[in-house]
């Protein structure tokens, strides 16, 4: 049922370049608050002054983050309270309320020398001989060698995984390194020129047990040297997770938006949706949409500089959640910044 309206109404207008258009997604970054006992309506119109949208915005919600809105086959309003508790909104154009779940932003977390979130202790990652692995980064070097990130045991090196940018080394190689159940290297796979300081990329891996592949900016990119290519099986232990950094602390220079983890296999067809255009900060991996249909295998999703108040806070699906905040390293709120 629709939500009771009020007489009073916001008018906000939006550019023509965000008008909603069926299997897109965009994000308008309006603050919606309401600490009046009124239930208010705010009216989206375009240029011309043609409403698009109106929603209830009930009374004595605020809403900190931005209002998304997710078009395809239909729409879906997001948004949350300052509280942290999800909302009910409900929109005019349908007769089906829709329940506030989640919300999108394109805050990053701004890394330099010494910072690291991480987990210190070894806890369940929820993944073993499958997964998949997304970062959308924009790296402030091409002449350091740096880690994005590193899964490991406290002890030994078994089931290790590490992604590290080598900008010390010529053209700028990405390398991904993997270890088997037993601690032993057995991938050590490189992929040159694929970044440029200052410039924001999207990588995914995915390992199949069998094949790793390596993707950016949804392109499938062979590698161009496998100093390792062995046979190998990782089972799926605790480990301890570093962003930012290996476990060692070899620190990483520049921006994290997001990090995903999934305990399956991406397609290229869900590579693909993700990649959203040469926008993947602008989608939610929690939500299937188009040809991506893994949100439910997604373990780990952490939106860096999302939440102010918990800068290492898990929004994925695993059984245990790993708060890469709690043990992390001269890195707080003040590094959010715009990505």
């Amino acid at each position: 049922m629709q939500a009771a309206i009020a007489t009073e109404t916001q008018k906000v207008t939006l550019e023509e370049t965000q008008r909603i258009t069926s299997g897109s997604t965009f994000f308008h970054g309006i603050v919606v608050k309401n600490s009046t006992v009124t239930d208010y309506e705010v009216s989206f119109t375009d240029n011309d002054g043609t409403e698009i949208l109106s929603i209830a915005v009930p009374a004595n919600k605020s809403f900190k983050y931005p209002v998304s809105f997710f078009a395809d086959n239909g729409l879906i309003i997001i948004g949350l309270e300052d509280s942290g508790v999800a909302v009910t909104l409900a929109y005019t154009d349908d007769t089906v309320p829709v329940s506030a779940q989640a919300y999108i932003d394109t805050k990053a977390m701004d890394f330099a020398t010494n910072e690291t979130l991480w987990k210190s202790s070894d806890v369940p990652l929820g993944i073993g001989d499958v997964w998949s692995i997304q970062i959308n980064t924009k790296p402030g070097s091409d002449s350091i060698d740096m880690y994005l990130m590193s899964l490991k045991e406290i002890a030994g090196n078994n089931n290790r995984l590490d992604i590290h940018l080598r900008g010390a080394t010529a053209n700028d190689p990405v390398r991904v390194l993997l270890y088997n159940s037993a601690g032993t290297l057995f991938k050590n796979y490189e992929f040159a020129s694929t970044y440029t300081s200052g410039t924001k990329v999207s990588y995914i891996v995915t390992w199949n047990g069998t094949n790793l592949l390596f993707y950016v900016d949804g392109t499938l990119t062979a590698p161009t040297a496998t100093a390792t290519d062995n046979a190998g099986t990782m089972t799926a232990t605790d480990r301890r997770t570093a962003i930012g950094s290996s476990s060692n602390f070899t620190h990483y220079t520049g921006t994290i938006h997001s990090i995903s983890i999934w305990n399956s296999v991406l397609t290229q067809a869900e590579v693909t949706a993700l990649q959203n255009s040469s926008s993947p900060q602008n989608f939610d991996n929690r939500y299937d949409s188009g040809n991506y249909a893994s949100a439910d295998s997604l373990q780990h999703y952490w939106r860096h500089g999302a939440d102010a108040s918990d800068i290492g806070r898990d929004f994925g699906n695993a059984s245990t959640l790993i708060d890469i905040g709690d043990d992390a390293v001269n890195i707080s709120a003040a590094d959010i910044v715009n990505y």
